[in-house]
């Protein structure tokens, strides 16, 4: 049996339901269900984190309290993972810093390209940094997408890790 749909019976939750969860399209967790797919990286990282949590419990059944060191397991895992998302945060905040920088380098860069000739040195110059200002932009853009995934995927399961 795959992982996912393993982890998504153990949860009692529905395809539609974890699909959600994961962050991904219904028709993709079917077909990863099956070992016909296979799931992008976030889900792949969200899913073990849920699976942690599992595991973290999985002396003791859902349906019942948990015992003292049951919770202070849970507890430390919990704090570790809101840890890791204020990490995230941070990253993000600077990242975004970065990233508005950089736009407005761009943004005075662009323009002064048309200051030299077109067959001058200096606009050969410029227009490099120019483009390398623009790929910087998607360099950092493309990081902060994966980061917001992390801190999203993060916040998910210490709010899973909170409700059991």
């Amino acid at each position: 049996m795959h992982p996912a749909k393993e982890i998504r019976e153990k949860l009692g939750l529905t395809q539609p339901e974890f699909a959600t969860l994961l962050g991904i399209n219904l028709g993709l967790l079917a077909m990863a269900e099956i070992g016909k797919r296979s799931l992008p990286g976030s889900a792949l990282l969200l899913l073990g984190q849920i699976n942690q949590i599992i595991e973290l419990h999985a002396a003791e059944p859902l349906e019942t309290s948990m015992s003292a060191p049951a919770k202070e397991r849970l507890a430390k895992w919990i704090k570790s993972k809101e840890l890791e998302f204020r990490k995230a945060e941070l990253q993000l905040e600077k990242l975004d810093e970065k990233l508005q920088q950089m736009r407005k380098v761009l943004a005075v860069g662009e323009p002064l390209k048309s200051v030299w000739p077109p067959d001058s040195l200096a606009h050969d110059q410029w227009v490099l940094l120019v483009r390398q200002a623009q790929r910087k932009v998607e360099n950092l853009e493309t990081e902060r997408v994966e980061l917001h995934l992390k801190a999203e995927g993060l916040r998910t399961v210490i709010e899973l890790g909170k409700n059991i």
